[in-house]
């Protein structure tokens, strides 16, 4: 196997290359100032191709302060629940009372406390701190446990490949997948373009393209439910391999805001906020959040949100999946993209408006436990608005124990 070797190279410039040879183009990340503030907080339920994230600086605790909040449970695009007062929320906890007046069909859902102990990591580092998965539904932690069970010379080489992959991105057109992968060889980014054709119970690899000098040897895409949206893909490139989780998801959302906050563009957000909670007869209103992640075996971990409102408004974040070693508080800078399709398995944001999301200074990642359940923290001049997001399960999922069956029915590569 031609040796690959590990550089740090910078987030935002891989997202450059990326963007000019994978398919259109990305919009810059902002960064501005921060500022710790407190929280109200509301609550929306979703409905419901290869930009890789700026790598933002190190998880350092965020102390979020607890002043009077308001709180409203929204369902998705189209159920409205009610809104109350003598709620509280925190950096770890987050309850929202369900709404008395759900509309049917709805699932009730709670809103994830984070007070695990450590998050589900992937076996990746990035300086002191993990890369983490975006799942609880235990297949990360069984590839792990599988990756131990080959002999150390492979383990090494399944590594290096492993840490080499910047960015991966799986998308079905047709009755086909595409999965494009982004690989940091000497210091150079390298493109590659695999397709995937049914082929029984899984879905066969084979290249399309490639800018690098890793040989493709072998490959396939596993679905894991029923859409595709949760699939894995399991690579062999010069003697090495590794697996990939792909996962995409509508996800259930808990909005949080401070009281007593009166700016433009904080009570911009706060508009659209309370006309989606109250269901007025407004199109200024959300409509839409999704997420979309990949989670490389022993390697990076990313995930892209994508925010859609009735009025062609569009908000696209995107950013490393981390933690530390313990606790799942983290102080990660969000960037901001303008159109998440060409990284992630998302509907294209082209020709939409921004104007949600040039009125934030900044977004930060606060809160990540591994398991799909984020909380974001949108910065604004002189206040802060909280989201917190967990994804609606998809039917059908495999879970670790159907993945392993399925595993021992594989060929080995």
């Amino acid at each position: 196997m031609k040796a690959i070797k590990i550089s740090r190279v910078s987030f935002s410039t891989m997202s450059v290359l990326l963007c000019a040879a994978v398919i259109s183009s990305c919009g810059s990340s902002n960064e501005t100032k921060k500022k710790d503030e407190a929280v109200v907080t509301a609550t929306v339920k979703d409905p419901g191709n290869l930009q890789v994230i700026d790598a933002a600086p190190a998880a350092t605790p965020v102390n979020q302060a607890n002043p009077e909040i308001i709180v409203a449970v929204v369902p998705a695009a189209a159920p409205i629940g009610d809104v109350t007062n003598n709620s509280s929320d925190d950096s770890t906890k987050g309850k929202s009372e369900n709404s008395k007046n759900e509309i049917k069909d709805e699932t009730k859902t709670s809103t994830p406390l984070f007070d695990e102990a450590v998050a589900i990591k992937t076996g990746g580092k990035l300086a002191e701190l993990n890369y983490t998965s975006f799942g609880d539904d235990g297949i990360m932690d069984l590839f792990r446990t599988n990756s131990t069970t080959v002999s150390k010379e492979q383990q090494t080489q399944n590594l290096t490949l492993a840490k080499a992959i910047t960015g991966a991105k799986l998308k079905k057109i047709g009755s086909d997948m595409y999965l494009d992968l982004a690989i940091d060889e000497f210091g150079i980014l390298k493109l590659y373009k695999l397709k995937a054709i049914v082929d029984g119970n899984k879905m066969k690899l084979s290249s399309i393209s490639s800018t690098g000098d890793l040989e493709f040897q072998a490959g396939f895409v596993k679905c894991l439910d029923e859409s595709c949206d949760t699939a894995y893909a399991k690579i062999k490139m010069s003697g090495a391999y590794t697996r990939i989780i792909f996962r995409t998801a509508a996800t259930n959302n808990h909005f949080s805001f401070q009281s007593n906050v009166d700016e433009t563009k904080y009570n911009l957000w706060k508009t659209y906020i309370s006309n989606t909670v109250q269901g007025n007869n407004t199109s200024a209103k959300i409509v839409s959040i999704k997420t979309a992640s990949f989670e490389v075996l022993n390697g990076k971990s990313a995930v892209g949100i994508q925010i859609l409102t009735q009025d062609n408004e569009s908000v696209s974040l995107s950013g490393s999946l981390l933690a530390a070693d313990a606790g799942i508080v983290v102080n990660q800078l969000l960037s901001r993209t303008a159109d998440l399709s060409v990284n992630y398995n998302l509907p294209s944001s082209v020709g939409k408006l921004s104007n949600l999301s040039a009125a934030m200074n900044e977004t930060r990642l606060v809160n990540n436990n591994g398991k799909g359940q984020i909380k974001l923290k949108m910065i604004f001049s002189t206040g802060s608005v909280w989201l917190t997001l967990s994804p609606v399960e998809a039917k059908a999922a495999l879970k670790a124990e159907q993945v392993k069956s399925f595993e021992s029915t594989v060929p080995k590569f």
